[in-house]
């Protein structure tokens, strides 16, 4: 059995983004969520758990985030949107309200999601295949395994999400029982019907996706080096030297998978550091410390301009707040 099916979750969860912040502990990932863009994150999930079968019902208001990392492993995502503000990004490609993004999990997925209603649905790899195999008489596995897709489908996208929106819906209409051994194989029947014959009719194996690939590899890279030294502000000439790349292939990099310069990028990191640790209970001067904010005016100012609010404001909400801060209230 598949790391996928043997993930433990309850068969129906709820989750509300209070204040800016996004419970990304969901059954079976490694997600993180980024704010990028100004304003007051709000939103929440409902999810759907089957064995095998993840149904995520996601809602971003007013701010454009980044989500990055990995889905439950042996498993294919699908990113359904319903409502999107304008386009999106998905590993480096366009993202429409009108496209299905379709990934392998056991890589890590970097998407630029503007406020958004969307289905994000993790389906056990040998589940789909085997379904495709005895429904289909073909084996898909191969192009499966692949890098991610973003295909274009209007009309089609807006059908999968109706379907599958109903068996959300149904799921938390207190009208059944999830949990019931034929409510969790009714579930993943329904999932695996609608979203098998898509995946046979648009799978298109044939991209050289190698371009794109070094691509998120550069922007992954970067990341992880900046937050290797969160005490110590790294300028876009250290990632060249770190990732041994040229300015001009960062910046291609960030662009072409994020739409955003290395420098916004940076910076927004390191805010979203010092936020989760506002809200984890670390007062304001550790987190200036902590992330090499060393000028606390301006800190204050970029935050409020990201966040919609002051560290401070953060800080007392979360009871981290000092006697006698270093910031202004």
């Amino acid at each position: 059995m598949n790391a996928a099916s043997c993930i433990s979750a309850p068969p129906l969860l709820r989750r509300t983004y209070a204040h800016g912040s996004v419970d990304t502990d969901i059954p079976g990932w490694t997600l993180r969520c980024l704010q990028t863009s100004s304003g007051t994150l709000d939103g929440g999930t409902r999810e759907l758990h089957a064995g095998g079968v993840q149904v995520l019902e996601e809602h971003y208001r007013h701010v454009v985030t980044n989500h990055y990392g990995v889905a439950p492993p042996d498993a294919i995502g699908f990113a359904l949107p319903w409502n999107m503000a304008c386009d999106g990004m998905f590993d480096g490609q366009t993202w429409t309200r009108q496209s299905a993004c379709l990934w392998n999990t056991n890589r890590e997925f970097n998407a630029v999601a503007p406020p958004n209603d969307m289905l994000c649905v993790i389906v056990d790899r040998k589940l789909l295949v085997e379904h495709i195999r005895q429904t289909e008489q073909i084996d898909l596995e191969p192009q499966l395994l692949r890098a991610s897709l973003v295909i274009q489908s209007p009309g089609v996208v807006t059908a999968l999400v109706q379907r599958i929106g109903q068996l959300v819906e149904a799921g938390f209409d207190g009208q059944g029982d999830a949990s019931t051994p034929s409510a969790q194989r009714a579930i993943r029947q329904e999932v695996l019907e609608t979203l098998a014959p898509f995946v046979v009719e648009r799978l298109d194996g044939e991209h050289d996706h190698r371009g794109r690939f070094s691509h998120l590899v550069n922007v992954r890279r970067a990341r992880e080096v900046v937050l290797s030294h969160p005490d110590s502000p790294l300028q876009v000439q250290d990632l060249c030297q770190a990732l041994q790349v040229s300015r001009r292939t960062l910046q291609d990099s960030f662009r072409a998978v994020l739409g955003i310069n290395p420098v916004g990028y940076l910076r927004a990191l390191r805010l979203d550091g010092a936020r989760r640790d506002l809200m984890n209970g670390h007062s304001v001067k550790d987190v200036t410390e902590t992330w090499g904010f060393w000028h606390w005016s301006r800190f204050s100012q970029d935050y409020r301009r990201l966040f919609g609010e002051l560290p401070s404001v953060t800080a007392r909400r979360t009871g981290a707040a000092e006697a006698g801060a270093l910031l202004p209230a």
